[in-house]
């Protein structure tokens, strides 16, 4: 998408450029169930990158929540059993 703007008198022709934004469940609290809507890996610490994965979540497989942390600007949900995943509405659904 081209914008206009002007400059020294001229109209020049920028580009905008616009970067997807994850939509996450930032409003959950401890003792909300989370279900997979896709396979999901497990991570150790809330930083992915630098965290061993643990193991996967199988599609629709339901996981007690105990809180909602940041992590470089991602969310995640800590789960009851300390590990983490995503909060990305793409991979998981709150049902309570």
């Amino acid at each position: 998408m081209f914008k206009k703007i002007i400059l020294f008198g001229l109209i020049v022709p920028i580009m905008v450029v616009q970067f997807p934004v994850a939509v996450t469940h930032a409003k959950a609290t401890k003792g909300q169930i989370v279900k997979t809507l896709h396979r999901i890996n497990v991570y150790r610490g809330k930083e992915f990158r630098s965290s061993p994965k643990v193991g996967t979540y199988p599609v629709g497989k339901k996981i007690p929540v105990k809180r909602v942390v940041t992590a470089g600007g991602m969310t995640r949900f800590q789960l009851v059993n300390g590990h983490y995943i995503t909060a990305n509405k793409k991979y998981v659904q709150l049902i309570h």
